[in-house]
């Protein structure tokens, strides 16, 4: 690093200079690698919003095609990825309300989909089939 400090603020100013226009497309190849979909990018004046959505072409079940909807499949899916995600999580990631998530979830336990191991807190969720 220069001992003169206007050198040293243009060094650095070079070097932040040189990486201006890579992030996105770091965001990009990253996210690529790891769930297999674009980011969506919404530009506004002054912002812009990523939304990174999460595949859902991950096999479930033979069964699972024919009696479920998208939500439900959608939630198996989720759980599998993470035994311990909570109700207000698949909520988000899915995008429907917290009490169709609860409704949806019921009836996968219903028809045996699904099975609560362990406390309500502490425990996990089971993909059965």
């Amino acid at each position: 690093m220069p001992r003169n400090p206007i050198i040293a603020k243009l060094f650095r100013l070079v070097k932040l200079s040189e990486n201006i226009g890579f992030g996105f497309d770091k965001i990009e190849t990253k996210w690529l690698e790891y769930n297999e979909t674009k980011p969506i990018y919404e530009l506004d004046f002054d912002s812009v919003i990523v939304i990174f959505k999460l595949s859902t072409e991950e096999k479930v079940g033979e069964k699972v095609g024919e009696n479920l909807t998208d939500n439900q499949r959608e939630i198996l899916v989720q759980m599998r990825r993470n035994s311990k995600i909570t109700a207000k999580e698949l909520a988000l990631l899915i995008g429907i309300s917290d009490r169709k998530v609860e409704e949806n979830i019921s009836k996968l336990k219903k028809m045996n989909f699904i099975k609560r191991m362990g406390s309500f807190k502490g425990g996990h969720w089971e993909v059965t089939q």
